[in-house]
């Protein structure tokens, strides 16, 4: 019995865990019909990517736009200034500085780019970049549309009641103006029916 427990504890520590995911045999893209129908997984690893950005292999590419100018001031004091422009007619200035102090301190930042479309058409971009995020300004951007008056009123009537100390959180809340009375359940009052010559009445 000793024997049998020691023999069975050997086969289970020098059995292998069983693999969960089929795969077939390497001979497999061979045995029997196509080889596009049934082929093994690669067994070496995909080839590692070269670079951030991979250009489409189809058609020949363009080199990288000569830089016509540049300007970079950073004075080290939160301050910065740069400017440049580049040979397919893009163009970029910024300038930026801190505001606020400690913990509260942020970078605020306006500037203007500018690109040329494939079919010939220029466009401009105007931003700044504060506390209240990136605020772009062009002809070319689409304008939201205005708010409805309904919106408008709902709002003016929300500051209203919060002004007035009335908040709707969601929670339920009896009106105080009713009595517990009005509030609790009362059978409904029995009806007597009479019977007429011409039958019942409903």
């Amino acid at each position: 019995m000793k024997y049998f427990c020691a023999l069975f504890f050997v086969a289970a520590v020098s059995a292998g865990r069983l693999q969960n995911v089929y795969l077939p045999p390497s001979s497999s893209s061979s045995a029997g019909g196509s080889s596009s129908f049934l082929s093994t997984p690669l067994r070496s690893a995909p080839a590692a990517p070269t670079g951030l950005y991979n250009a489409p292999s189809s058609g020949p590419t363009s080199p990288p736009a000569a830089i016509l100018r540049l300007n970079n001031d950073n004075n080290g004091d939160g301050t910065y200034s740069f400017d440049f422009e580049t040979e397919n007619r893009i163009t970029q200035q910024e300038t930026g500085q801190v505001r606020g102090a400690g913990g509260d301190a942020a970078v605020v930042a306006q500037g203007s780019y500018s690109f040329v479309a494939p079919d010939g058409q220029s466009f401009t971009v105007n931003y700044v970049a504060d506390e209240n995020g990136f605020q772009p300004q062009g002809a070319h951007l689409p304008v939201a549309p205005p708010v409805p008056a309904e919106i408008l009123k709902a709002l003016e009537q929300n500051a209203a009641d919060e002004a007035a100390g009335i908040v709707d959180d969601g929670q339920y809340r009896p009106d105080p103006s009713e009595g517990a009375a009005s509030r609790q359940y009362l059978a409904p009052r029995p009806t007597i029916r009479t019977q007429q010559s011409g039958g019942y009445r409903y």
